[in-house]
């Protein structure tokens, strides 16, 4: 961590150099859509069913693209964000959509969108479905750096926590979570959960619409009940489910414990998450008050 006037220095040249990074993403990113576009032809190439993790950013899908790639029987893409509304352009530009869903850029949007879900091919899909408290605090601190906090990252560990909670109520879609299902999830699988078609109690459920097969976990149950759950769902054993790409390995951890902090201060903000429409397909009212008790610390 740099000391405070450094830090301070390096977010002010971080600004200064906005119109460099977004013109040097320009020139690399179409490099970076080929190569992916290239390794996805050679797998499908290779005649393995597609059993493809398409989850919203920080939703625990990394735990489960490590036990499907572990199998060694499926093409195993992972994708987030697939519709073009939501492809973030690049730094000076809006990190929200229209419809209230945060954006984001990576690699393989684009060609698993053209590549798989807009042909005839046969998929398995696998989403992850998070609760909304903690899927908004992990997307703003994980990807604070790249996006959020772009402008004042190094220095938000010297941040009072009340600056922190402003710039997040401030620049964060907070109904992202539960948008993601209708217009990403429903959008290109053509699968729409209502409320009791869920089994909330098990916390995971099969869906199928036309050439797609979808399982949706919750990423609160756990480890071993998510790996009976895939076992169900393909028709043969998988290793372990463990965590992976944790959100205290890539950010301060005073960053992430004021943030949660300020969230305890502000039941109100836990209580408008809550009344996002996908809670109620999602968890049980028991489960929901569990979820408000906890984030409220009381």
């Amino acid at each position: 961590m740099l000391p405070k006037p450094l830090a301070h220095i390096r977010d002010i040249l971080e600004v200064l150099n906005t119109p460099i990074r977004f013109t040097q993403d320009a020139i690399r990113f179409p490099f970076s859509e080929n190569r992916y576009r290239k390794w996805l032809q050679a797998e499908l190439l290779s005649g393995r069913p597609v059993c493809a993790v398409y989850s919203a950013p920080k939703t625990a899908s990394s735990a489960v693209l490590k036990v499907l790639e572990a199998t060694k029987r499926y093409v195993v893409p992972r994708v987030h964000i697939m519709g073009s509304e939501h492809l973030f352009p690049g730094v000076g530009h809006s990190m929200v959509g229209r419809d209230g869903l945060l954006k984001h850029k990576a690699a393989e949007q684009r060609a698993c969108r053209s590549m798989l879900f807009e042909t005839d091919l046969p998929i398995r899909v696998v989403s992850m479905v998070r609760e909304p408290v903690g899927f908004n605090v992990s997307n703003f601190t994980y990807f604070g750096r790249a996006y959020w906090m772009r402008t004042c990252w190094r220095a938000a560990p010297y941040a009072r926590p009340e600056e922190l909670w402003s710039r997040f109520q401030r620049v964060f879609p907070h109904s992202s979570a539960s948008v993601w299902w209708e217009k990403e999830h429903s959008a290109f699988t053509g699968i729409v959960i209502r409320p009791g078609e869920f089994d909330a109690d098990r916390g995971w459920g099969r869906f199928q619409s036309g050439r797609v097969d979808a399982l949706v976990l919750r990423c609160d149950i756990p480890d071993d009940q998510k790996r009976t759950a895939i076992e169900e769902w393909l028709g043969h054993p998988v290793p372990p489910v463990e965590r992976e790409n944790q959100n205290d390995v890539y950010v301060p951890p005073i960053v992430l414990d004021r943030v949660r902090d300020q969230v305890r201060q502000h039941p109100e903000y836990v209580d408008r998450c809550l009344s996002l429409p996908y809670m109620n397909i999602f968890w049980t009212k028991a489960q929901q008050d569990a979820i408000a008790l906890r984030w409220r610390g009381n």
